[in-house]
C-alpha cells in the first residue's frame, strides 16, 4: 500500500501570500504530534513491558539488603518523583530554574543517590535495567520515527527485533558518556595524589592546571548529557549507526543550537506535564469508581480486610487482597506506560527537529535497512522501491 507523501518542514523562500508556507517554517509545532504518536497501543505495550521488568529487577536487591536499607530503585524513584514534582511546579509557575532542577534530579541526582546508598547493589542491577530501558527506547523510537517521517506503521514484533539488533549500540550511546566521565574523574583523582606528598606538592600544584582543563571537559560532558540525553537512543534508532555516531550527533546538536534545544525541550515537557495530569486523573478515577462501586455491598470490616491483604490471618482475604491490589495498580501502570511511550516518542521528534535545524536533513530522510548506516545512501545503487514495510 503506497504511503502518502511526507511533508517537508522548511521552505527556503516562503510565499508571503501563502500562510501555509509561513506555518511550515515553524518547526516546533511538529513536536505537538508526540502525544498522538505515543498513544499507539503497540508503543504503550512495549513501555508497559519495560516498566514491569524494570520493577521486578529493581526488587532483586531486597533479597540481600537489610530490611532498613532501601533498594537502589526505591532511592532513585524518590528523587525522580521529586524531580517530576519540580518540573510540574516549574511549568505551572513558568519557572525555568525549577524545571532544570527537576531534570537534574531525575537524570543525575537520583542515580548518584542510589549509588551512594547501595553502590554494589546499584552496579548489580544497572546493566539489566539499562538493557531493558534501551530495548524499549529503541523499539518505540524506531516505530515513532517511521510513522512520523515516512508514514509507515511498524508491528511491535519488528520494533522489538530492531531494539534487540541495535541493543549494544543503544547501550553504548546511553552509557558511553558516563564511562568517559568516570575515566576523566579517575584521571583527576590520580593527578591529585602528589598533592599529599611533601616533596612533590609544588609540582602537583602546578599540574593542577591540567586538572582544571580536564574538569572543564567533564563539565561539558555532564551538561551535554543532562540536556541531550533524550537524543541518544533516537540517534541510533533514526540513523542505524553505532554508539559513537549517536553520541557525536547528540553533543553536536546540544551545543550547536542550545536555545533551540531549550525551546523544543520546553514544548515536550509542557506536553508531558499536561498528559501526566490527564492520564493519572483518569487512572485514579478508574480505581476510585471501580472500588467504591464494588464495595457498596460489602461491610466496612470486609472491605478493610480485603485492602489489608497479606497482613490478615485469613487465607481467602490474603489471596483476594493480593489480587485486588494488583488489579488496582493496573490503571496507574498503564498511565506510567503512556508517559514512558511519550518520553521516547517526544525524544524522537525532538531529535528529528534538531537534526533538521543543525544539519538541514528533513525528517523524511530517514535511514532504512537498505541504506548505509547513518545515511540515506542505498547499499545497492540499483535497488528501487522496496523500503522498510514495517
Amino acid at each position: 500500500m503506497a504511503s502518502t507523501p511526507t511533508p517537508t518542514y522548511r521552505n527556503a523562500t516562503p510565499d508571503p501570500a501563502n500562510p501555509a508556507d509561513w506555518r511550515n517554517t515553524l518547526l516546533w509545532p511538529a513536536l505537538l504530534r508526540a502525544g498522538k504518536l505515543a498513544l499507539r497501543p503497540a508503543r504503550i505495550g512495549i513501555a508497559l513491558f519495560a516498566i514491569v521488568l524494570i520493577g521486578l529487577i529493581g526488587r532483586l536487591p531486597e533479597l540481600w539488603l537489610p530490611a532498613e536499607v532501601p533498594a537502589p530503585l526505591e532511592t532513585y524513584t524518590q528523587h525522580a518523583a521529586s524531580g517530576v514534582e519540580l518540573i510540574a511546579t516549574g511549568v505551572a509557575r513558568f519557572e525555568l530554574l525549577a524545571i532544570v532542577d527537576g531534570v537534574v534530579s531525575i537524570t543525575a541526582r537520583g542515580p548518584a543517590a542510589a549509588f551512594a546508598t547501595t553502590p554494589w547493589s546499584s552496579i548489580a542491577i544497572l546493566l539489566p535495567i539499562a538493557a531493558i530501558w534501551t530495548l524499549a527506547g529503541l523499539a518505540v523510537s524506531r516505530s515513532a520515527a517511521l510513522e512520523f517521517s515516512l508514514d509507515r506503521r511498524m508491528p511491535w514484533t519488528r520494533a522489538l527485533a530492531f531494539g534487540v539488533q541495535y541493543l549494544i549500540s543503544g547501550m553504548g550511546a546511553l552509557l558511553g558518556p558516563v564511562l568517559i566521565l568516570a575515566l576523566l574523574l579517575a584521571v583527576i583523582a590520580l593527578l591529585g595524589l602528589p598533592l599529599g606528598w611533601g616533596f612533590t606538592q609544588v609540582i602537583a600544584a602546578i599540574l593542577f592546571a591540567l586538572s582544571l582543563i580536564i574538569g572543564f571537559a567533564a563539565a561539558l560532558i555532564v551538561v551535554g548529557y543532562v540536556a541531550g540525553q533524550p537524543l541518544l537512543l533516537p540517534g541510533v534508532a533514526c540513523e542505524g549507526a553505532d554508539a559513537f555516531d549517536s553520541i557525536q550527533r547528540t553533543y553536536a546538536y546540544t551545543y550547536g543550537r542550545p536555545l533551540r534545544l531549550v525551546l523544543y525541550l520546553l514544548v515536550i515537557i509542557v506536553q508531558m506535564v499536561v498528559l501526566a495530569f490527564i492520564v493519572y486523573l483518569i487512572a485514579n478515577l478508574t480505581r476510585t469508581i471501580a472500588w467504591d462501586a464494588a464495595r457498596i455491598t460489602l461491610s466496612d470490616d470486609t472491605a478493610a480486610r480485603l485492602l489489608a491483604g497479606a497482613t490478615t490471618d485469613n487465607i481467602n482475604d490474603q489471596a483476594a487482597g493480593e489480587i485486588l491490589a494488583f488489579l488496582l495498580s493496573v490503571p496507574r501502570l498503564i498511565a506510567a506506560a503512556i508517559l514512558v511511550s511519550f518520553y521516547f516518542t517526544g525524544s524522537t521528534l525532538l531529535y528529528l527537529m534538531l537534526r533538521l535545524v543543525n544539519d538541514g536533513q528533513e525528517p523524511s530522510e530517514l535511514w532504512t535497512p537498505e541504506s548505509v548506516p547513518g545515511t540515506t545512501i542505498p547499499l545497492d545503487p540499483d535497488a528501487t522501491g522496496g523500503g522498510e514495510d514495517l
